[in-house]
């Protein structure tokens, strides 16, 4: 567990559907952030992916595994797109209860 509230914020973690990526990607949804799930485009790992995003759901963290080579350009520049898609909306609300939460 990370000793601060990540909440409202969004992670893009590579190589998330095992080993120390799937490690990272709990311990920051775990602290309240977003994730994205990201593997390299292929069944098994497509299949990793769904079970670290079901995984993270279960324990009432928000997921989205997303298939992205990391060497090319064009499918990082996409995956961040469909980030922004996901997760606009909640990262949004989260930053309007903030500032509205603040002592003035």
């Amino acid at each position: 567990m990370l000793p601060q509230d990540l909440s409202g914020q969004v992670a893009i973690i590579t190589g998330a559907s095992s080993g120390i990526g799937r490690a990272v990607a709990g311990a920051l949804a775990a602290a309240g952030a977003a994730v994205v799930v990201n593997y390299p485009p292929s069944k098994t790992s497509g299949d990793k992916a769904a079970t670290v995003v079901g995984e993270i759901e279960t324990a009432g963290g928000k997921a989205i595994a997303i298939a992205a080579d990391v060497s090319k350009e064009d499918e990082v520049e996409a995956m961040v797109a469909e980030t922004v898609r996901a997760f606009r909306h909640a990262a949004h609300h989260d930053r309007q209860c903030r500032h509205r939460a603040s002592p003035r």
